[in-house]
């Protein structure tokens, strides 16, 4: 929980120099299903930051922890793996935009075929994440969810980011709204 204020705290000062975003982290890989912080603890800082005009985005993967950092007034969850049919609700109804990655998920779902590739711990969490990140994307897109585009190109090798709108059009995005994602929704 340190870390998550002292990252907060960070953002803060980097609104005075002119930062416009903070990344957080809501419920990572390692323990999907679960989330970092309470509820409590994440409302008052984000809102701190929010005022400043600053739009906050949290990394997380389990329904739980998307449905938390939705309520705390998050603008964007990026990955949404495991998001279920009520979190998806909710995040239609507060506007929060979903930034699927489904290049990282594939491109560890791969590296993961080689058992030496990641720790043990990791693999099959990996393995877990690459089928199902781009299922859950086209359940989203179907249920009215807002999509921006987003790669997490620091997990996956840059130069290959493009794969991500073939991967949202096999998931059942329009072509020209998976561009839309990548342009004219973000620009807004």
């Amino acid at each position: 929980m340190r870390s998550f204020f002292a990252g907060l705290g960070l953002a803060l000062c980097s609104v005075a120099t002119g930062a416009h975003a903070a990344a957080v982290i809501h419920a990572g890989l390692m323990d999907m299903h679960t989330h970092v912080t309470s509820e409590q603890s994440r409302s008052a800082p984000l809102e701190r930051f929010t005022k400043s005009e600053g739009d906050v985005a949290a990394h997380a993967h389990g329904a739980e922890g998307i449905r938390r950092a939705v309520r705390a007034g998050v603008d964007s969850i990026e990955h949404g793996t495991f998001m279920d049919d009520q979190t998806m609700k909710l995040m239609r109804e507060k506007g929060t935009w979903c930034l699927p990655t489904i290049s990282a998920g594939r491109w560890v779902y791969e590296k993961a075929q080689d058992p030496t590739c990641f720790p043990a711990m990791v693999t099959p969490r990996a393995l877990a994440v690459g089928p199902q990140i781009q299922q859950t994307f086209a359940r989203a897109w179907k249920a009215g969810v807002p999509i921006m585009f987003g790669t997490d190109c620091g997990v996956c090798e840059h130069g290959c980011n493009a794969k991500e709108f073939a991967y949202m059009v096999e998931a059942g995005m329009p072509a020209l709204e998976a561009i839309k994602s990548a342009t004219i929704v973000p620009a807004r």
